[in-house]
């Protein structure tokens, strides 16, 4: 089994569906994690085709919590 790269159509609707999601995702996990923190990197990552390592230096950054990415 191989890695199966998405189209662009693909990855713009999976980005449409995180954004509809967002407002009815719990704010805050019982330990004070952001989740909505959480969808926008998953949506940033998307959008700049971000690698894993890429995701990291956001948190170093100071843009997402370790939650987040």
């Amino acid at each position: 089994m191989g890695f199966d790269p998405k189209t662009q159509e693909e990855i713009n609707e999976e980005i449409k569906k995180l954004r509809e999601m967002k407002p009815k995702v719990r704010r805050f996990t019982m330990f004070g994690d952001d989740n909505h923190e959480a969808v926008d990197a998953e949506i940033r990552a998307l959008e700049e085709s971000a690698t894993e390592e890429e995701t990291y230096d956001w948190e170093e950054d100071g843009d997402f919590s370790q939650h987040a990415v």
